[in-house]
């Protein structure tokens, strides 16, 4: 099974971190797979930054699990 997690962003960084946080608090069940999905609207600050170190995070907490990640 594939879960989609879908995040609209735009100039975010003071609270992607929560969102993305949040994601790394859960138990995820080894047969469920997901991907992460983040609309970026063009942000002018830190916000692609922070999720590319949130990124990373993910995949080594959740390693099989995270399928992948899209920066629209």
């Amino acid at each position: 099974m594939l879960f989609t997690i879908v995040i609209p962003t735009k100039n975010s960084e003071a609270t992607i971190k929560y969102a993305l946080g949040s994601i790394l608090t859960q138990k995820v069940p080894k047969e469920l797979k997901f991907e992460l999905i983040i609309v970026d609207g063009y942000s002018k600050d830190r916000t692609l930054d922070i999720i590319a170190n949130y990124v990373q995070r993910l995949r080594k907490i959740f390693r099989e699990n995270f399928v992948r990640y899209v920066v629209l």
